[in-house]
């Protein structure tokens, strides 16, 4: 008896395909053109599998959010581990992942993404726990007012560039920031 062939259930990488699109239609379109249809075709999933992973647009968004915060995670846990002086280095690897190009794409952190996060309420308030939460974790090395400078200083520069991501600080103003941590008082 012949048998039919079943194609290997995947649900990991039919999640990932969704989030993909969505992010890449994001970026491209804007949030507006982020529908659960739109989104379906551009991963090749029916609607069906779309809801079968997320249960209408707000949790697709709000994963692809925790899919961003995890990859700039990530990135930092990096970039903390190479630095060899503890004093500041969560600073300095949060200013890195912010304004350093090649540090964000070698992480695949657009920062082409972020208005859509920060346009949305709910979105910007796990932002701010977030960063509240890792702020916390590093106060320990990172609780000076010279490194919370420092650190909203990139979040302004970051800011700044979310129009035109190809522009960003110049390599002198990175490095200039980045001595300020490493000159900061504990």
């Amino acid at each position: 008896m012949p048998t039919a062939y079943h194609r290997k259930k995947d649900p990991e990488a039919v999640r990932e395909k969704l989030l993909a699109a969505a992010e890449t239609i994001a970026l491209t379109q804007g949030m507006q053109a982020v529908t659960m249809q739109a989104v379906s075709d551009a991963a090749g999933v029916t609607k069906g599998g779309f809801l079968h992973h997320f249960p209408n647009k707000e949790a697709l968004i709000q994963n692809l959010f925790a899919a961003y915060v995890q990859r700039l995670e990530m990135l930092l846990d990096q970039l903390i581990q190479a630095d060899p002086l503890p004093h500041g280095r969560f600073s300095r690897a949060y200013i890195r992942a912010a304004l350093d190009p090649v540090a964000a794409s070698n992480a695949n952190l657009s920062c082409g993404i972020v208005p859509v996060f920060v346009g949305d309420p709910d979105l910007r308030r796990m932002w701010y726990d977030w960063l509240a939460a890792i702020e916390a974790k590093h106060s320990q090395t990172d609780s000076s007012a010279t490194l919370q400078i420092a650190r909203r200083a990139a979040d302004g520069l970051w800011f700044a560039r979310m129009d035109d991501a190809e522009t960003g600080p110049s390599d002198a103003l990175l490095h200039s920031l980045l001595a300020l941590t490493a000159n900061a008082a504990a």
